[in-house]
């Protein structure tokens, strides 16, 4: 439990002094300094805590040794343990170029095009959305005490990469290119399936290019894959990456879905154990469907509700319910998933929220920011009521974070939908010096 008082008395000093920083020098660059030396303190209090111990394992354990795979032997590509490569065969390609460099040189490489994804996603976002600098400086340090986004770069994930792609699909959108938008989203959810639910909220506003662009670009890569290797390799596949966890969930700590919570819920088992939990019965699939099903039903209205409202700031806050939905009902969502939530921490920051910012309405933002900010580290305590909260309740605080910021974007949805809001353009932005007095205080 230390990790935390550490990360919240960082992230309580660095908003503070960046906010006085910007107050008394607002047209210098002495800001950006101040919350730059905040981001490197916190860089290295995320590196020391953060688990698993080896760098970049995602990357070696499963990217690297995919695109080996591909070009040597693809048979064996779900049966060489300990592989963790969960995508289609023919996404192994895209590692094909690294595999064939040496081992060193491949995780520079991969480590390297990681922060440059991250810095562009950051001023891509800076530049779509026209944030003032006291905005762009939120929306950093957002960027600067993401967890999940640490997690994702530290272990050569692919994460990052994707919340670049669903940026680039937002700029299409804005621009009016839904097709090229309805590209990138199908590359993302290549990548990461579940994904797919943000293309819901384009096909209730009938926007078909997006649409049509979005499945027939799927369409085409999964038949390529399937004329490339075959219905058999595509069903190791399935058996190998799919179905073990969709019929059996995880209780491992950094599991954040509802399945996953649930199954913490139920189990309170080991945190590092990935084995599928097959223990649990109907009575668990019963409450877990039923608690999908009304997120995923009550969603769906709202957005339904709103189709007509909000314009592009409307459509990505739409979008942004969609992907919190995926995050939360999948049946597996990792800690690293949670990064592409700054998506939605963006637009509510550019004044997506459409309505003053009063204490209540700050307060419960800057909870879910900071819910789904710590990175991943081992908890434990020598107390037996303190352990048993810390294994059920506290580790699944990204889902919980998740929920309520999913819970803010209905909200504002709803409102959108009953009746238009007028709102001043100086309360549409979010007040700095608000934000920052509600991340102090807490």
């Amino acid at each position: 439990m230390k990790f935390y008082v550490l990360f919240f008395a960082v992230v309580a000093i660095g908003a503070a002094a960046t906010y006085i920083a910007a107050r008394r020098w607002r047209n210098s660059a002495l800001p950006w300094i101040v919350l730059a030396g905040a981001a490197a303190v916190m860089g290295v209090l995320m590196w020391t805590h953060s688990q698993p111990d080896a760098v970049l394992s995602d990357f070696k354990k499963a990217y690297y040794a995919a695109g080996q795979i591909i070009r040597d032997d693809p048979d064996f590509l779900y049966r060489d343990e300990p592989l963790l490569f969960v995508n289609i065969p023919i996404v192994a390609w895209l590692f094909a170029p690294m595999s064939m460099m040496d081992v060193d040189t491949a995780l520079v490489v991969m480590t390297v095009l990681g922060v440059v994804a991250v810095a562009v996603s950051l001023i891509a976002l800076v530049r779509m959305l026209m944030l003032t600098n006291d905005q762009a400086l939120l929306l950093a340090g957002a960027f600067a005490i993401s967890g999940p986004l640490y997690y994702s770069l530290r272990e050569g994930n692919t994460t990052h990469f994707v919340l670049l792609a669903l940026i680039g699909m937002m700029w299409c959108v804005k621009i009016g290119a839904f097709g090229w938008g309805g590209l990138l989203l199908a590359a993302a959810t290549i990548i990461k399936p579940p994904l797919a639910l943000i293309a819901l909220p384009f096909l209730f506003r009938r926007q078909w290019d997006f649409v049509g662009v979005f499945a027939g670009a799927g369409i085409v890569v999964l038949a390529g894959s399937l004329a490339l290797y075959g219905i058999e390799m595509h069903r190791d596949w399935y058996d190998y990456a799919v179905r073990p966890y969709s019929q059996h969930p995880l209780a491992a700590g950094n599991v954040q879905s509802l399945d996953g919570v649930l199954a913490r819920l139920w189990t309170g088992g080991d945190l590092d154990d990935f084995t599928p939990v097959t223990s649990l019965g109907l009575p668990f699939r019963v409450i877990r469907t039923v608690l999908a099903g009304i997120l995923l039903v009550g969603a769906a209205l709202v957005c339904w509700r709103a189709r007509s409202a909000g314009g592009f700031m409307g459509t990505m806050m739409d979008a942004s319910i969609a992907l919190c939905l995926a995050l939360l009902i999948a049946p597996t969502s990792w800690t690293h998933y949670y990064l592409l939530l700054l998506l939605p921490i963006a637009l509510i920051i550019a004044g997506g929220l459409r309505a003053p910012w009063t204490g209540p309405r700050v307060a419960v933002v800057v909870a879910a920011v900071l819910l789904i900010s710590p990175t991943v580290t081992y908890l434990a305590s020598q107390s037996a009521s303190t352990d048993w909260m810390i294994r059920h309740i506290i580790v699944s605080h990204y889902f919980f974070g998740g929920l309520l910021l999913l819970g803010i974007l209905l909200e504002a949805r709803w409102r959108a939908g009953s009746k238009p809001q007028v709102v001043p353009s100086e309360e549409r932005a979010v007040p700095a010096k608000v934000l920052v007095a509600a991340a102090t205080i807490r």
